[in-house]
């Protein structure tokens, strides 16, 4: 009686355009990152792209009681941002400006929805999967590094969470976070499965650097699907330091020999122009849920449905 009444109650909901899901690690992606950042005792958050404070307020809805610091680099969502902190004594709003790997000035392409909004140029499978996305103008801003920007919120007993959300820019903001890196515990950033921004990184290149950095894998949650295909474009991962030797963002961008350089372009993504895009090797995939520890919240297994397209067929594994 009790599954049938579920059954009843989850098909009228979804008909209705909404979904049912326990609040639980195992099924629901923000009650399994408020698990993995309890059992990792962090304490403050750098939120990077932080745009009017959407990160800020999911925290802190989902439970989150620690330090907030948010870094935006336009105007009018920085504004927004100070707003949404306003009442929040343990959330603070970084001078307005981009992050990245240098210091002085730079454009930023602005997004008719705002998040979208990138330094890089956008290709148009982003704006095709997301019409409102597309660019209406550009904002000239400063650009700083966090590990000097940052320095002043880190406390002798800060442990930190870095979220990186700058549209195709990750590797930059790594780059330029290399003399605190040692002391970030945990890194989510926003990985793309296709170029979606001239030059980006894509998920194949960032998860082997932030591997080298001494980092692995705890939750993965889908961002952006292809509407017309249901194609995965991007996916929020989150990482945690392991015990595995870490390297420096500088000794893995100037490495030789087996280790591929993280400015270098993805041999299994063929690069970051999409015209070069292999199909053959693009990873899509149709997640649901993830099924994370009941202790931690670390993915322990993902049910998803794992599609390699070869542009003619589909081949499926489980």
């Amino acid at each position: 009686m009790g599954k049938t009444l579920e059954s009843h109650v989850t098909r009228f909901v979804r008909r209705l355009g909404f979904d049912l899901r326990l609040y639980r690690p195992a099924s629901s992606e923000s009650a399994q990152l408020m698990k993995i950042l309890s059992v990792h005792r962090i304490n403050l958050v750098f939120d990077v792209g932080a745009n009017a404070g959407h990160f800020g307020q999911y925290l802190r809805d989902a439970g989150y009681r620690g330090r907030i610091v948010s870094f935006e680099p336009l105007a009018t969502p920085w504004e927004g941002l100070l707003e949404a902190s306003r009442k929040d004594p343990l959330w603070e709003v970084a001078p307005r400006a981009a992050i990245g790997s240098d210091e002085g000035e730079v454009d930023i392409h602005v997004a008719r929805n705002s998040v979208s909004s990138s330094i890089l140029a956008m290709h148009d499978a982003h704006t095709k999967a997301a019409p409102a996305s597309g660019y209406i103008g550009k904002e000239r801003v400063s650009i700083r590094r966090l590990d000097s920007l940052a320095l002043e919120y880190l406390h002798s007993d800060s442990v930190p969470f870095l979220k990186i959300d700058t549209q195709g820019y990750e590797n930059e903001v790594l780059s330029g976070a290399d003399r605190i890196m040692d002391r970030i515990v945990g890194i989510q950033l926003e990985l793309s499965l296709v170029p979606l921004y001239r030059g980006q990184r894509l998920w194949d290149d960032l998860t082997e650097c932030l591997k080298r950095l001494g980092f692995e894998l705890w939750a993965m949650s889908p961002v952006l699907v292809d509407p017309q295909s249901g194609r995965l474009l991007q996916y929020d991962a989150t990482f945690f330091r392991c015990s595995q030797k870490k390297l420096r963002m500088n000794e893995i961008n100037d490495s030789g020999g087996s280790g591929r350089r993280c400015d270098a372009p993805s041999q299994f993504s063929g690069g970051t122009d999409s015209s070069s895009f292999s199909p053959t090797r693009a990873l899509s995939c149709t997640a649901a849920s993830l099924r994370g520890s009941a202790d931690s919240g670390k993915i322990s297994q993902l049910p998803w449905t794992i599609i390699f397209s070869t542009g003619r067929s589909s081949q499926v594994a489980r």
